[in-house]
C-alpha cells in the first residue's frame, strides 16, 4: 500500500478487467489482495468502493448526457447496517424536489460518501411514489418491500431503533 503509483495502477486494471469479465467483488479483492501482497478484507473494502463509485459516476454521466434528467434522488440501502450519513442523505434532498444533478459531489451529496457505502441515486421526476414500494431488510436477514415514500430515517425508527411501528408511521403518512 506504500506504493500509490503501483496501487493506483493495480485497482485501476483490477476494477477494469474485472467488469468487463464480469467477475464478483470478492475475486477482483482476492487478486487485488495477491498482486499488492495485503490482506484480503482491505482490498475488498477498497474493491467494493471503487466499483460502487465506478457504476455511480457511470450513473451520473448518464443523467447528464441524457438531457432530460436534470435532479436525483439519493437511495439509501433499508437495513441495519446504513449509515447515519446515508440515512441523512436518503430521498429528495433538503427541498424536497431532488438533489441538482449539476450539483452533485460524490462524498457530500452523491455516493459513495464514506467507505464500503452502498447507496445509489435514481432520476427524480416530479411524480408521486403512491403504491410504489421499495426493498429492505430485516433484524433478521429476510427482505420484504416497504412504501417507496418511506426513508431510510423512517426505516431505522420503525425497524432498527423501534421508537415508533409500523402502524403508528402509516397512519402519520
Amino acid at each position: 500500500w506504500n506504493n500509490r503509483d503501483k496501487l493506483a495502477n493495480t485497482v485501476n486494471q483490477t476494477l477494469n478487467n474485472g467488469i468487463v469479465q464480469g467477475i464478483s467483488n470478492n475475486e477482483m479483492a482476492r487478486r487485488l489482495s495477491k498482486n499488492m501482497d495485503s490482506g484480503f478484507k482491505v482490498a475488498k473494502r477498497l474493491v467494493d468502493t471503487e466499483v460502487t463509485n465506478s457504476y455511480n459516476q457511470a450513473t451520473l454521466a448518464g443523467y447528464e448526457a441524457s438531457g432530460v434528467v436534470d435532479r436525483y434522488e439519493y437511495v439509501a440501502t433499508l437495513d441495519n447496517r446504513t449509515s447515519e450519513i446515508c440515512t441523512s442523505l436518503d430521498g429528495l434532498g433538503p427541498d424536497d424536489d431532488g438533489y441538482p444533478v449539476d450539483e452533485a459531489v460524490t462524498g457530500l451529496n452523491y455516493p459513495p460518501v464514506h467507505v464500503n457505502c452502498r447507496s445509489t441515486t435514481a432520476a427524480y421526476f416530479d411524480t408521486s411514489k403512491e403504491g410504489l414500494t421499495r426493498i429492505a431488510r430485516g433484524l433478521d436477514g429476510k427482505t420484504f418491500t416497504v412504501p417507496a415514500k418511506m426513508s431510510a430515517k423512517d426505516f431505522r425508527s420503525i425497524y432498527v431503533d423501534k421508537t415508533i411501528t409500523r402502524a403508528e408511521w402509516d397512519k402519520l403518512n
